[in-house]
């Protein structure tokens, strides 16, 4: 049985925790539970901002977090996800192929209503919060709704997991939730100095984290593929054609959301690599020495 992703799954067990009868469907809320969800979001937290020093004060940075988060994780699990998926449900129900069932949920299912989600809710932290924040603040701000995001994600997976090292799976998610809002942010400054900016700059700002989300999810679907009479044929022997190119063909996908984490993660290094650089020079040039 294929699992759904975070946004489809979520949905409909959020719908049966609130409107099910008591006892059926309840979510399992605890204390460790809660800390669990919190721990990795928090810490990437506290390191972007010993990377980047955006100055934006605390009581902004946990309005951003935690209103940030929440905000985005409510559009897209009760607007985006339902809004963007419906008309595509149908496909994942009655179509036999994996492939097909997997784009369909990693694209309108998953990572198209989350990215449009969170840069929706930067762009309004910007507007409200951070309207003459410097360059570090922004890209700062984006990673917070990142994290933020992933933070009540993690805890409604705490919720509902059976072990807690379960949570230990949500660890590479919350880094590539971040990392995606670093290059949101980053994205988002190419349209505040642009005068005016152009309808691309608008384009890539959702279209690029959105195609790096969605190449990481349907990767994964490589791990879901079923291989019958695999474990009939001997080590020594190499499997027909008819079982090797779907081994390929899975193998391909699994590397392909490696590729994506991989791009993630050297472009946010290279995000924040260059705000660093530019910190460490003064804003304006130096007044000229008065003549003696």
């Amino acid at each position: 049985m294929r699992t759904p992703p975070a946004g489809i799954l979520l949905t409909s067990l959020t719908l049966s925790a609130l409107f099910s009868p008591p006892g059926i469907g309840k979510l399992n809320v605890s204390a460790s539970s809660f800390v669990a969800a919190l721990f990795v979001p928090l810490l990437m937290a506290g390191l972007y901002a010993w990377l980047l020093r955006p100055k934006i004060g605390p009581v902004r940075t946990v309005i951003v977090f935690t209103a940030g988060g929440l905000l985005s994780f409510v559009a897209s699990t009760f607007l985006f996800v339902p809004l963007l998926f419906r008309p595509f449900a149908l496909y994942v129900v009655e179509s036999d192929s994996v492939l097909l069932a997997g784009f369909v949920e990693s694209l309108p299912g998953s990572s198209l209503p989350e990215e449009l989600a969170k840069i929706g809710t930067l762009l309004f932290a910007c507007v409200l919060l951070l309207r003459k924040a410097s360059r570090p603040a922004i890209v700062y701000a984006g990673s917070l709704v990142g994290l933020g995001f992933a933070a009540i994600e993690n805890f409604w997976w705490a919720a509902i997991a059976e072990n807690s090292s379960d949570l230990l799976l949500r660890v590479t998610p919350t880094l590539g939730h971040s990392f995606l809002g670093i290059i949101g942010g980053w994205l988002y400054l190419g349209i505040r100095q642009a005068e005016p900016p152009g309808v691309w700059h608008w384009i890539r700002l959702l279209l690029f984290p959105t195609l790096l989300h969605f190449l990481f999810n349907f990767g994964l679907v490589g791990f879901e593929f079923d291989f019958p009479g695999l474990e009939e044929i001997p080590e020594e022997e190499v499997p027909p054609p008819e079982l090797l190119l779907p081994i390929l063909g899975a193998f391909a996908l699994v590397l392909t959301a490696a590729l994506a984490a991989l791009v993630e993660f050297v472009w946010a290094v290279k995000i924040i690599r260059t705000i660093r650089r530019e910190s460490r020079l003064p804003f304006d040039p130096p007044a000229p020495a008065a003549p003696s």
